[in-house]
């Protein structure tokens, strides 16, 4: 989960960097040290003059991290009213966790049906099931 919401973070971070405040950056910081309620104190000062769904969403999750949950339902709420169009990304894959789900011996040719599927006999039927084409 975290590593999900560094990613998230580092792919949303440098549109922030350049128009974002003190609270806003401190909120963030706090919020990836675990502590949450400063992070809320900091992200509720930037949401007074900043009405930003990316504030509102981390501020979300602060308070489902503190088990406030009405609150965090809130914010996520919130967030959906400023910018309805509002998605965080989903995070990309790393090359060592793509590297370690295939190996060499593994990957499949490009012809070559998947193992889970019985080839065809001369006939086209699969062998052994009466009536697949």
């Amino acid at each position: 989960m975290r590593l999900l919401l560094l990613t998230i973070l580092l792919v949303l971070t440098p549109g922030l960097l350049f128009a974002a405040d003190e609270d806003l950056l401190k909120g963030m910081r706090y919020y990836w040290q675990g502590n949450y309620a400063v992070a809320v104190k900091h992200l509720d000062a930037y949401l007074e003059n900043n009405p930003d769904p990316y504030a509102y969403y981390v501020k979300g999750y602060a308070l489902y991290k503190m088990r406030r949950y009405r609150e965090a339902v809130a914010d996520f709420k919130d967030a959906y009213m400023v910018n309805p169009g509002f998605r965080l990304k989903p995070a990309k894959e790393t090359p060592n966790e793509t590297q370690a789900k295939e190996t060499p011996n593994e990957t499949p040719a490009k012809d070559s049906p998947p193992k889970d599927i019985p080839p065809k006999g001369a006939s086209g039927e699969t062998p052994g099931v009466a009536g697949v084409n």
